[in-house]
């Protein structure tokens, strides 16, 4: 008889570029990641599994959902090729307002000249100086992403401003239910639906921006928050997810063990808030 996972870990990635910089895993160490869950038995599982599960469906013991925030174009150039070796699945939560029009690019396994994929300050840089096609993937990239079966795509909200600290209570909600709204619109523009899934730009969300999260049709909210564990029936306006070492196979399968393990993993994250709050 299988037993079904008590407990399944949220990995949190952004750039997997072999350039470095914040925010990175290079594409080394993520290649061994994904050796270790591949040869360990692991079950990669799409958002849809994720919320079943969420909501008390059955998915195998060794389950753990693998997520990118916001889309950039190494995601496509090396992640994807590496997930496609050992036929994993992952999501990525996407920055609406970035993602450009554009022709598909090489990825890492076609042997052809690679797109520069620059680390996140100069990926910040290029941003908002109006050029984010040269660093995030374009619409083309993500519709061919999202047709290979590896991939699923949901909102990270449109501009990834803190309106909190630009305006006012009234005005930062109202900024955000248009955020909210402008997101949907346009992931159902270029994909043709949209999901339940929601991820918090730059990590920050209040009571007020759940309600508004909720109301827009989002029900399953992820954070940046690390601190705790994703099981049957809990809230699911609170997903924790552990940011991915840049690290090779066997710290990552220590992290990962850690995470998976009801009491111990319980300890580490009391002990990691103790440190926090020093």
């Amino acid at each position: 008889m299988t037993t079904s996972a008590k407990i399944v870990p949220v990995l949190r990635y952004r750039h997997i570029t072999p350039n470095g910089g914040d925010f990175n895993c290079l594409p080394t160490y993520f290649d061994e990641q994904m050796e270790h869950l591949a040869y360990q038995g692991f079950t990669t599982l799409s958002a849809t599994e994720f919320a079943s599960f969420l909501n008390g469906g059955e998915v195998p013991a060794k389950s753990v959902f693998i997520t990118f925030d916001g889309g950039f174009l190494d995601n496509y150039v090396f992640a994807y090729p590496i997930l496609k070796k050992y036929i994993l699945k992952a999501s990525v939560f996407l920055s609406a307002s970035f993602i450009k029009e554009g022709i598909i690019r090489s990825t890492y396994e076609s042997g052809e000249i690679l797109p520069f994929c620059p680390p996140h300050d100069e990926c910040k840089r290029r941003i908002y100086a109006g050029h984010p096609e040269t660093v995030m993937m374009n619409w083309d990239e993500v519709r061919y992403l999202k047709s290979s079966g590896i991939f699923d795509f949901h909102s990270l909200g449109y501009t990834q401003t803190r309106w909190e600290q630009q305006v006012n209570e009234e005005g930062k909600n109202m900024a955000m239910t248009k955020e909210l709204e402008m997101s949907r619109a346009i992931l159902q523009q270029e994909l043709g639906e949209v999901s339940e899934h929601f991820c918090w730009p730059n990590g920050y969300f209040d009571e007020d921006y759940i309600t508004l999260a909720k109301e827009a049709g989002f029900h399953y909210l992820y954070t940046t928050d690390f601190m705790g564990e994703n099981y049957p029936h809990m809230d699911s306006t609170h997903i924790y997810r552990i940011d991915a070492p840049n690290k090779g196979g066997f710290f990552f399968s220590y992290r990962l063990w850690l995470a998976r393990h009801p009491k111990i993993g319980h300890i580490y994250n009391r002990y990691a808030l103790k440190r926090l709050a020093k």
